[in-house]
């Protein structure tokens, strides 16, 4: 799949103490292209310990979504690297939004909130009135982060029904 930009190329992430302001644009692509991928790499890099125990206790992990059901996956480029990325992912019954993460390098500047937006924008344009999503009870600046931007809690949905090492959320939009 090819990059589109977005239609907002030039917005602007705001710089911590003694950083520099960052140019930011907004692409999207889709779940196979190398910018996404290697966002997940990171991600899946940096969760892999703290989840060890889990992966030692036999715990199995659902299965990673297939490309044909992403809908869209937004990427901040900031600097000209990938620097954050969210995906909405179409279920039977439900949208999910899937692999909010934002590289270290470009944390603390609101990306991961601009990222939810950018997938919340994406949702209501299709007429999604409602998303859910999944994070790990290891993951506290994740449930932080849905918690600030207006999630609310919900039981396990799909593969996370029963799962006590996860904590879902919804959001009526």
């Amino acid at each position: 799949m090819t990059v589109r930009e977005s239609i907002d190329p030039g917005a602007t992430a705001p710089a911590q103490p003694g950083d520099r302001q960052l140019e930011v644009s907004w692409v999207q692509t889709g779940w196979d292209h190398r910018w996404a991928s290697g966002l997940r790499d990171q991600m899946d890099a940096e969760l892999r310990p703290r989840y060890q125990a889990f992966v030692e206790q036999g715990r199995r992990r659902p299965l990673p979504p297939r490309a044909e059901d992403i809908e869209t996956v937004w990427i901040a480029v900031a600097d000209g690297k990938p620097a954050a990325t969210a995906a909405l992912l179409r279920n039977p019954g439900y949208w999910e939004v899937k692999r909010v993460f934002v590289s270290p390098d470009f944390r603390r500047r609101a990306l991961a909130q601009q990222s939810l937006a950018k997938v919340e924008q994406s949702a209501r344009g299709l007429g999604v009135n409602e998303l859910v999503l999944q994070t790990g009870i290891l993951q506290p600046e994740a449930i932080a982060l849905y918690s600030r931007e207006g999630w609310d809690r919900t039981p396990g949905f799909g593969p996370y029904a029963g799962d006590d090492g996860s904590v879902c959320f919804r959001k009526v939009l």
